[in-house]
């Protein structure tokens, strides 16, 4: 727990990448499935990313390309939407990934020396990642059935190398016309109840809240999915100044534990927007306790549960736990 309150301290630290699917379950009219990938870079962050590489179900298809797009991939189209901000400094990222492929993947701090990299841009305009690329697959000829993919970034200067892993995104190829059958589906709206922590934080003194979340099984041949939306609004004080924003996204595919009348309990990734200022009170003419502001985009794992009345939101997120309890004010199941 110190390292979280390190963290939410000051400035985070982190390279993500990420991909996503336009659509979980693609059909024989479908002529490609479209990928969104973004590396994520972080302030006080400077990585030499030298290129990338797009898996499919690991070896299936592998398609490796430059910062710019470039590629030599049999249909595979690359387009760069961001191609990052290269400066000149000491370069630093910490994520997860490998030196090797036969190391464990986990959480690591890379120093790669000096040299030219890419940081985070300022002015985003509400850009997630500081590099990102929409990839076309051509899917004519590939075979029905169950796909991952996941994406390799490659980073290197000198003697050091690292690879960056994002976590694998589940698609179908249901060219078999295997049939999606509708299951039931959940509105919810809930607000009020109460902010039980955000990383070490407890105890508010004031507290708003209110979720909107429309999901929805189905059936894909024997497997039961979850598909939908949910979107948390969070806004939490303290006497001290503190006071807390965040926004918490979960959309897409949901892993599903239970989804009936009685309970529903599901987990997906969510983009997070996380804000912390602490202004301080004046004494004596002097502002006193102010601390810089924080501010934390990045995409975690969310567990939202509904039952008795109260939905509960959760993550165990290593920068940006937390637990909000909401009161359910309107629920349909049918």
């Amino acid at each position: 727990m110190i390292v979280i309150a390190i963290i939410l301290a000051g400035p985070v630290e982190a390279v993500r990448v990420n991909v996503s699917t336009d659509k979980p379950v693609y059909s024989r009219d479908d002529t490609t499935v479209t990928f969104m990938i973004g590396v994520d870079i972080e302030r006080n962050e400077r990585v030499p990313i030298q290129d990338l590489t797009l898996r499919i179900n690991d070896i299936y298809k592998v398609c490796e390309f430059a910062v710019d797009g470039s590629n030599s991939c049999d249909g595979i189209t690359i387009t760069p939407v961001d191609q990052g901000q290269e400066s000149t400094g000491d370069l630093q990222g910490t994520g997860e990934g490998f030196f090797t492929p036969s190391d464990d993947f986990k959480k690591r701090d890379v120093a790669y020396g000096f040299g030219y990299g890419i940081e985070e841009e300022n002015k985003r305009a509400g850009k997630d990642a500081e590099m990102l690329y929409q990839v076309e697959w051509d899917i004519a000829d590939v075979p029905d059935g169950k796909y991952m993919v996941a994406i390799e970034a490659h980073a290197e200067n000198g003697d050091t190398s690292y690879t960056y892993v994002s976590r694998k995104r589940l698609f179908h190829l249901n060219f078999d016309n295997e049939k999606v059958v509708d299951g039931a589906k959940a509105s919810i709206r809930a607000s009020g109840g109460t902010v039980d922590y955000v990383g070490l934080l407890t105890d508010f003194d004031r507290e708003r809240t209110t979720l909107n979340s429309e999901l929805r099984s189905f059936t894909f041949g024997t497997q039961e999915l979850i598909d939908g939306k949910t979107f948390l609004d969070l806004y939490a004080e303290k006497e001290d100044t503190t006071k807390i924003k965040m926004q918490v996204d979960l959309r897409g595919n949901h892993m599903m534990t239970e989804f009936g009348p009685d309970r529903i309990e599901v987990d997906g990734e969510a983009k997070v927007d996380f804000q912390k200022t602490k202004q301080g009170i004046w004494l004596n003419t002097q502002r006193v306790g102010a601390e810089e502001p924080v501010r934390v985009q990045k995409t975690v794992q969310v567990k939202m549960i509904v039952e008795d009345n109260t939905v509960t939101v959760m993550s165990d997120d290593a920068v940006i736990p937390f637990q909000v309890t909401l009161d359910v004010d309107q629920f349909k199941f049918g």
